[in-house]
């Protein structure tokens, strides 16, 4: 009987002890490794970049060199520089099994900066102690993306890698960065020099030829093997968990017939039904179109105009280009952007991409560029209008024909603004339709979008009702000046023989002229109270003021970080961009707060442990996770099995922390075989709740609900 277990989709192929393809990225990755290069592997979810790196350790170790595998989402989000540089050294030291203590030691070197301790370590302990070429691999980077202080981290790493011309020993150390991101986004700092150091490892789809070692490990008809190949590579395109996902379900349910059409429908049940809604590929690219876009209508916008058959290039530096690609759904093909697979091009057709753009359209942006256009029309229609009315009156035979100009213009003007008003309007009629879409979507907010498209619209209203008070003023000065134009027409010959009575006029007309507005006095600000605050929180209260702060440490018992005094003192009146000194304290650090990062983390952990437990079908070590579980009933059944499967699935989003109780939603698939029979894998959907007793989780109770 096929092993479905074999064909791992999602995760590390080594973790569910499932077959691994090699790629050209695998030669590529540890030629590179042995050399000592600096590497990256930076591309989108599930595209085999652990299983990669595992496999690279793998035979590196067998080379003579050490790996060390650092996991970034281990060391948390909610979490301070300190915490984290202490962590990563701590992740160096177990597994290379140093002597000294990571932790002590960089307490002891806390006059130093992190960067400066991170090199030292590596430097001074960890070469030293180690003789072999160490190579870290550091993955889940994007987690740093959150993070405020890891630009010094990828600068230590650029630092290690340039200093290796001055010290020969750094050859020894090399660093191999893995995630879902781009080497501009590491460095966030736009006054530092990027990341730009390491090579690229390419992590391609699968070809026909590396993928055709797959459909071997299915009990197929003779000569079917390069047909099912080219049957699911027709809709993956190669993808490797896609690719997985659908012999993974062939492997699990075989068709009863071998045929195009028995792999379409499975497609077609696995991606393109109601369950393709909650599948983690679909719904990552899904969310990276939407929800986590750093501007969802760019990024839409272009995607629809891929979807549309436009011609995008693939440009390096082009942001939206680098997020769509790091979504998965597009590839590079011959310089242009192109959609990756007929399964994207299927879930995410132009229809999708048009009605999920007019959903996260940016109003807001729009309606005020709208009011600003309005603004600009408005001094332009203003200032030619008002030039007209009172040149009139110098020279007369010049002033007819300037006139006459200005005249012509200001029509055109004020025809662009009655143009501008309309577009205006067909922003807000566009607006009311989106609101009307998006409701069947979302209705929440789509009252709040209403009610902020009401807000928006009322200023829009008054802007309107004053230029077109504005507009009627400039026609009655037009009709007035044109009045005066006929007039100095008619006494053209008398004005050229009163010269004397024309500059009185002139200097009576200046005279009632606008005056030009005095220049505003310089905007000031009072200083806050600082005092007792942390420095953090005083940046934050003094940016909106327009003043600086310059720091210095003083001696003092309280928690470091704490303001001990000020200059000037609170409530004085300084002008914007003034600095303001404070002194802070050099005391002992805050207390660490345990993040949910953290608190995710040992959830997952003690689910690790009952997996574990149940694979060795060990009782008591269910017990030690979950203690009200019978342990005599459940040693009972463990004795019927000679061996025991067992996989726990947990989604992006099936974890539900609530102080002191977890919700974990999970698939759970099962293989238990028996002494002479070897069961089916059966598969449930199952919530474990969980509570939390001082610093540790234990599982309170268990409720399935089986799928197949």
């Amino acid at each position: 009987m096929v092993d479905p277990f074999q064909f791992v989709a999602g995760g590390a192929v080594q973790a569910g002890g499932g077959v691994y393809l090699q790629r050209d990225a695998d030669r590529d990755l540890l030629r590179h490794c042995l050399d000592g290069d600096f590497t990256y592997i930076l591309t989108s979810r599930q595209m085999g970049k652990s299983s990669l790196m595992y496999r690279a350790a793998e035979q590196l170790t067998k080379a003579g060199a050490r790996p060390v595998i650092i996991d970034l989402t281990e060391l948390g989000a909610q979490t301070t520089a300190d915490q984290w540089y202490k962590g990563f050294l701590l992740l160096v030291q177990e597994q290379l099994g140093l002597k000294a203590n990571a932790s002590t030691w960089w307490d002891e070197h806390a006059e130093h900066a992190y960067a400066h301790r991170l090199i030292r370590y590596l430097r001074e302990v960890a070469l030293v102690e180690r003789p072999e070429r160490l190579v870290l691999f550091v993955d889940e980077i994007d987690t740093t993306l959150r993070l405020d202080f890891t630009d010094d981290f990828y600068a230590a790493i650029r630092f290690l890698y340039q200093t290796r011309a001055l010290d020969p020993e750094l050859q020894r150390i090399s660093f191999v960065l893995i995630g879902v991101a781009t080497p501009n986004d590491l460095i966030k700092d736009s006054s530092r020099t990027p990341f730009n150091i390491g090579h690229r490892i390419e992590l391609t789809d699968f070809s026909q030829q590396e993928a055709s070692a797959l459909a071997g490990r299915l009990a197929l008809p003779p000569g079917r093997s390069a047909d099912l190949i080219d049957w699911i590579l027709r809709w993956t395109g190669g993808h490797p968990y896609l690719t997985m996902r659908v012999l993974r379900s062939l492997a699990e349910s075989p068709p009863n017939a071998w045929t195009a059409d028995a792999v379409d429908g499975r497609l077609h049940e696995l991606f393109l039904g109601t369950a393709g809604e909650s599948d983690t590929n679909l719904q990552f690219v899904r969310d990276m179109l939407t929800r986590k876009a750093f501007n969802r209508e760019a990024v839409l916008a272009t995607y629809d105009a891929i979807r549309s058959g436009a011609r995008v290039p693939d440009k390096e530096q082009d942001q939206i280009a680098s997020w769509l690609k790091l979504s998965g759904v597009v590839r590079r093909q011959d310089g242009l952007l192109k959609v990756r697979n007929p399964i994207y091009e299927k879930v995410f057709d132009q229809r999708w991409a048009r009605v999920h753009r007019r959903l996260n359209i940016n109003w807001r942006r729009r309606l005020a560029q709208a009011a600003a256009a309005l603004v600009v029309v408005a001094l332009v229609v203003t200032v030619p209008l008002a030039v007209y009315a009172f040149r009139q009156r110098d020279v007369a035979n010049e002033q007819r024909r300037q006139a006459e100009l200005q005249r012509v213009e200001a029509e055109h003007q004020r025809d662009d603004a009655s143009r501008q008003l309309l577009l205006t309007r067909d922003s807000l009629q566009t607006a009311n339709g989106a609101i009307e879409q998006l409701k069947r979507f979302d209705p929440k907010a789509a009252e709040a979008l209403s009610s902020e498209l009401a807000t928006t619209r009322a200023s829009a209203d008054r802007e309107v009702a004053a230029l077109r008070a504005e507009r009627e003023k400039l026609v009655a000065d037009r009709d007035a000046a044109r009045t005066q134009t006929q007039r100095l027409t008619q006494d053209n010959a008398r004005l050229t023989q009163d010269n004397a009575k024309l500059t009185q006029d002139n200097t009576t007309l200046r005279q009632s002229a606008p005056r030009t507005q005095a220049t505003p006095p310089a905007r000031t600000a009072a200083v806050p109270n600082l005092v007792g605050r942390q420095l953090g929180e005083s940046e934050r209260l003094l940016g909106p003021a327009g003043l600086t702060l310059s720091t210095r440490v003083v001696e003092n018992d309280q928690t470091r970080g704490t303001i001990v005094s000020q200059t000037p003192t609170p409530g004085a009146e300084l002008a914007a961009g003034s600095t303001v000194l404070l002194s802070v304290a050099s005391g002992p650090p805050p207390a660490p707060v345990r993040g949910v990062a953290d608190e995710t983390q040992q959830v997952l952990r003690v689910l690790q442990r009952y997996k574990a437990a149940y694979e060795s079908l060990d009782a008591k070590a269910v017990a030690a996770v979950y203690p009200s579980v019978d342990v005599a009933r459940l040693e009972a059944a463990f004795g019927q099995f000679s061996k025991m499967s067992y996989d726990i699935q947990v989604p992006v989003d099936g974890i539900s922390l609530d102080g002191q109780t977890a919700t974990v939603t999970t698939a759970e698939t099962m293989r238990p075989v028996s002494r002479s029979v070897r069961a089916q894998p059966q598969t449930t959907t199952a919530v474990f709740t969980m509570r939390r007793s001082g610093t540790s989780w234990t599982i309170q109770s268990i409720s399935t609900d089986v799928r197949k």
